[in-house]
């Protein structure tokens, strides 16, 4: 003997039951992906060539302690990376604004950051940098005609 079930056979109400727990599971699900911080497949790299490639909408990402200091003059006179770390985007638009809000920094003055367009990079490859804001503080990166 064969069993075929139909919508029309199911109560409305057990149905609505159904939807609702299902779109509560989501709301969880959702608020739960947006909280996390770190997703241990994209934390960021030393190195440029390595950098994982991520989505940035509401992302949140902590620092590393990678002790390097390079690059000279990358954002102006008197600048230079203390502790450089890469992530890798692909802009869905021709102009990019990131906003990076300064939290928890335990040690240092704060945080510097760059948009770069090539890696390997040097100073031309820049398109946008901050060269720090302090805890407290959200920096701004807009890069146009990417």
């Amino acid at each position: 003997m064969v069993y075929k079930t139909s919508t029309s056979m199911v109560s409305p109400k057990l149905n609505l039951y159904q939807k609702v727990f299902l779109y509560i599971i989501i709301l969880f699900s959702s608020i739960a992906s947006n909280a996390q911080c770190d997703p241990p497949d994209q934390l960021p790299t030393p190195q440029c060539v390595d950098a994982p490639l991520v989505c940035l909408t509401d992302a949140c990402y902590g620092t590393l302690n990678n002790p390097f200091v390079c690059c000279a003059g990358w954002c102006g006179n008197n600048t230079i990376i203390n502790n450089p770390q890469f992530f890798a985007f692909i802009p869905t638009l021709a102009d990019v604004q990131i906003d990076i809000h300064v939290d928890n920094c335990s040690t240092g003055a704060g945080l510097q950051s760059g948009i770069i367009d090539a890696c390997p990079w040097d100073i031309p490859n820049v398109l946008a940098c901050n060269p720090g804001t302090a805890p407290g503080g959200t920096m701004v990166l807009i890069a146009t005609g990417l």
